[in-house]
């Protein structure tokens, strides 16, 4: 049976995953700095729950190495995405847990012969695109430390793969959202279409945005974990389709029929961007449900909301 380490499952992405392997059959390992037995609806034969703070090497480890089954594949979700960059703990935050943490688990691994690695990555490492669609080949010229962090840990990925037989996987991902995360841009918008008040866009700065539905982030991700792998690979997860900000939050106010304003606050730009997720849709079978379906979806789960 196949048994997938899933490094930070309590988090908003590593809760859906954890989740979907069990509803496939598939055994989990659940590593988070708190790690919590009652996050996942599965017996105790499909899933463990164990603590482990991927900044602490040694910790990280011996975690890994009392294992109660043999790890197949790992996958690397544990990060630090708040905006701390203003702040020198922060950037050190920021550094030790998506640099040293992701290097931690790795010099781990190396343990575990034969073991796959997957990365969740970010759109963040490719900064302010020079061409759409955005291939997998595009230079990676981050223009924020997070982004500078997830493109050096990719960099880690694929040197420790070629250089001790892991098969690693890449998935680049843009900003998730539903799954009953009530906060983030798109709730956000489609919160005040659905109240009927202004939508409001703060354009203070250049704003390079895209987002996916966490549910089609998991689908890929699991397809990673059960499809053919070798070598190192890297994949683009997004909608598939042009992306901008103000024009996302004319469109959900339109998809609802609402009346409200859409306003834009400050002067900077807006930039459109687009990932090319040819790659996903042949090697990973993925097909990302539409944006208007989905907010249609978050709609109506607002409404029946108590």
């Amino acid at each position: 049976m196949l048994t997938v380490a899933v490094i930070g499952h309590t988090g908003f992405v590593g809760k859906a995953v954890t989740q979907a392997l069990i509803d496939r059959g598939i055994r989990v390992l659940g590593f988070a700095r708190k790690a919590l037995a009652g996050t996942a609806a599965g017996p105790p034969k499909l899933f463990r729950a164990m603590s482990c703070d991927v900044t602490k090497f040694d910790k990280v480890r011996r975690v890994l190495d009392e294992s109660p089954w043999p790890i197949d594949v790992a996958i690397l979700l544990a990060a630090c995405v708040r905006i701390v960059e203003e702040s020198p703990q922060g950037v050190r935050e920021l550094f030790e847990t998506n640099v040293g943490g992701v290097l931690n688990v790795l010099e781990a691994m190396k343990r575990h012969h034969g073991a796959r690695v997957i990365f969740t990555s970010s759109m963040a490492v490719y900064g302010r695109p020079n061409v759409l669609p955005v291939s997998e080949q595009h230079p990676r010229e981050p223009q924020s430390l997070y982004g500078l962090t997830k493109m050096q840990a990719e960099d880690m990925v694929s040197w420790f793969g070629r250089h001790y037989g892991f098969a690693t996987t890449v998935l680049r991902l843009p900003g998730l959202y539903g799954g009953g995360r009530w906060d983030g841009t798109v709730f956000r918008f489609v919160q005040q279409a659905m109240m009927g008040e202004a939508v409001r866009i703060n354009l203070s700065q250049p704003v390079v945005w895209d987002v996916l539905h966490v549910d089609d982030a998991v689908s890929a991700i699991c397809a990673a974990v059960t499809g053919p792998a070798s070598g190192h690979r890297v994949f683009n997860l997004d909608q598939g389709v042009p992306v901008e900000l103000v024009n996302v939050a004319h469109r959900i106010v339109k998809w609802l029929g609402s009346k409200s304003p859409v306003i834009v606050e400050g002067s900077a730009e807006s930039v459109e961007f687009q990932l090319d997720i040819t790659q996903a849709r042949n090697h990973l079978g993925f097909k990302p449900v539409p944006l208007a379906q989905r907010v249609l979806e978050m709609a109506a789960k607002m409404e029946s909301r108590p």
